[in-house]
């Protein structure tokens, strides 16, 4: 993959992964990012939308974890955006065995009134785990809520997180999922 934004989205959701800011990510930055979910949603420990979206994030790891050539337990930015291109062209399952659970899960623990799709208060909370402000956010679900309906629905959300994978152009959804134009 020779696209630019798309190579730029794979490293703002690298930059986002990696908790600590050391350059490169682990299991314990997965982690890490799953617990920081949970906890900005509110989910209860015992709750299975929080099993579930921890589950999804650790089977990410375990997919993300291949580039790790040298076997030191971490993953550069570099070994990270060749895994995903190389993935993305090679294997056309790869989004949807690798970052569909973990959408679809954190789908599920955003959507806290159970309506199947996920309102404005709900997208700005979600971001607050990732943080973003709640007028950043707002920017972003006009640009994913595709059908203007007043809501993100499982595919429009999905559709936005897959185009950080291969985004068609600087106006997508996908570029301002991350923030796109910003970084």
């Amino acid at each position: 993959m020779s696209n630019p934004l798309a190579e730029a989205n794979l490293r703002a959701m690298f930059a986002v992964i990696d908790a600590n800011g050391s350059g490169y990510i682990e299991a314990a930055d997965f982690e890490h990012f799953a617990d920081q979910v949970c906890a900005t949603l509110a989910l209860d420990p015992d709750t299975p939308a929080h099993a579930k979206l921890r589950a999804a994030y650790r089977a990410w790891w375990e997919q993300i974890r291949r580039a790790d050539t040298d076997e030191d337990g971490r993953v550069s930015c570099e070994e990270y955006v060749a895994l995903v291109q190389t993935g993305v062209a090679e294997d056309p399952h790869y989004y949807d065995n690798g970052l569909r659970p973990v959408i679809d899960a954190v789908f599920d623990a955003a959507d806290a009134d159970g309506s199947g799709a996920i309102s404005r208060p709900e997208f700005a909370r979600l971001y607050e785990a990732v943080g973003e402000s709640a007028e950043t956010a707002n920017g972003f679900f006009d640009r994913i809520d595709t059908d203007s309906d007043g809501s993100i629905s499982r595919e429009e959300y999905a559709a936005a997180l897959q185009g950080i994978y291969a985004p068609g152009s600087a106006d997508d959804a996908s570029a301002w999922v991350l923030g796109g134009h910003n970084r």
